[in-house]
């Protein structure tokens, strides 16, 4: 007879509506690479000194920016974590910024690349966020749901025809 146990896991229904999305190491290298490609190019190009430094710091500022919002997922417009609805008409609600506030979205052309690449962008009541996710790293069972409820068996989002946002 096994003793009972005061930590209990949480229920399937609630925790498989759920996931808080964790980095990936392999995305951040692959764009901190491409970055200090699109940096040395910009550097080796035929034009003047001032206007090269100008431009590697351009592409520097932009592209380091998009690697924190959508890889690291940090900073005020961050996606960290999404909750998605029991049937199809209910509403997302997303997890932004450090202070983690939930605002009500509409998925916007969510895609996968393969099985462990997927963009997420959603529409809110104040503007676009989005995610570059690794899901081999995401919990697996959430992830497996999430998938179903955004991609079916398509492969891909329809994206939002005929839903609103609440209140709009």
């Amino acid at each position: 007879m096994s003793p009972t146990t005061l930590n209990k896991r949480r229920s399937a229904t609630a925790s498989s509506r759920r996931i808080e999305f964790i980095p990936s190491r392999r995305w951040a290298a692959a764009g901190a690479g491409w970055l200090a490609t699109a940096v040395a190019l910009c550097a080796w190009c035929g034009l003047p000194a001032a206007v090269r430094g100008l431009l590697a710091a351009l592409v520097l500022v932009t592209g380091g920016a998009a690697l924190r919002r959508y890889v690291f997922m940090r900073g005020a417009r961050g996606l960290r974590a999404l909750e998605w609805p029991a049937d199809e008409a209910g509403t997302y609600l997303v997890s932004v910024g450090s202070s983690g506030r939930w605002l009500p979205a509409i998925p916007q052309d969510c895609r996968r690349y393969g099985a462990g690449l997927w963009l997420l962008r959603f529409e809110t009541g104040e503007g676009r966020v989005g995610a570059l996710v690794d899901a081999r790293r995401q919990e697996p069972r959430a992830i497996r749901c999430l998938a179903w409820q955004l991609f079916g068996r398509a492969g891909h989002s329809e994206g939002s025809a005929g839903r609103e946002l609440p209140g709009s």
